[in-house]
This record gives structure tokens, sequence and C-alpha cells, in this order.
């Protein structure tokens, strides 16, 4: 099990204050992620690789930080046509502010 876990840390993204910053905005401003959940979110992400803030997603409204990638989604339970067009409106800004 430990093994495992390393091998998944090792794989996490390393992010600046700015661009963990950036990804946050982008949670806030496309995804309606919960302003306040600012410091929960600093001090987690990228390195539990997936923050759950809900928001416009609903409960599995996700952040991911996987293999050099982040990216969001939701359940795909919850999906509609219009959460489909906030997550690809998302990923498309998470890809210009992590690149």
């Amino acid at each position: 099990m430990y093994e495992a876990h390393a091998l998944l840390r090792w794989d996490v993204r390393a992010m600046t204050a700015e661009e963990k910053r950036a990804v946050w905005d982008v949670l806030v401003e496309t995804c309606g992620a919960h302003p306040q959940m600012w410091d929960e979110f600093q001090l987690c992400f990228p390195e539990c690789t997936e923050f759950r803030f809900q928001g416009d997603l609903g409960f599995g409204g996700k952040v991911w930080s996987i293999r050099g990638s982040v990216y969001v989604s939701c359940y795909p339970e919850d999906r509609t046509l219009e959460r489909e067009a906030l997550i690809n409106a998302a990923n498309l800004r998470l890809s210009e502010v992590t690149s």
C-alpha cells in the first residue's frame, strides 16, 4: 500500500503559488466553487491529487492533478449539457494557466 501511495505522489505536478491561485480562480469563475474554500484548497492541492469543490458541478465536482495534468470532472450520473459545457470551459482555461 505504501509503495502505491508513493507512486501516486511521484506523479503529482508541482505548482507555484501563482499557478495554484490561477487554478482556484478558474474553479470559482467557471465552475462556481465556493470562494471560502480557498484556505482548504491551498493546503491540500495538488498533493492530494483530487479536491472536491462541488460548486456548479454538483457534489462530485472535483479538480484533479494526475500525471502532470490538471482538470475538472463530475460524477457521470450528474452530467448534463450545461455541466459538460462548464467542464470543457474550465479544462481549456486550466490547460492555459498550468502549461
